[in-house]
């Protein structure tokens, strides 16, 4: 099992949202599909959801369009 470090704040999906560019219900529908950053539910299935920053930029990382 993989702990999360606290040495960084856990975000919000209005601000993972807001930071994208995107609606919150854009977020969740990339996540449905697994096109969406990693996402960390707390307080079981009907919990919120919490990103890391560090998964947030790696997610952008490996998802930047190279222009030619």
């Amino acid at each position: 099992m993989a702990f999360i470090s606290f040495q960084e704040p856990l975000l919000r999906a209005d601000q993972v949202a807001e930071y994208l560019g995107i609606s919150v219900q854009t977020l969740y529908n990339m996540r449905l599909r697994g096109e969406g950053p990693v996402a960390h539910k707390w307080g079981g299935r009907s919990g919120p959801l919490r990103y890391r920053q560090a998964d947030v930029e790696k997610w952008l990382e490996q998802n930047r369009e190279v222009g030619k």
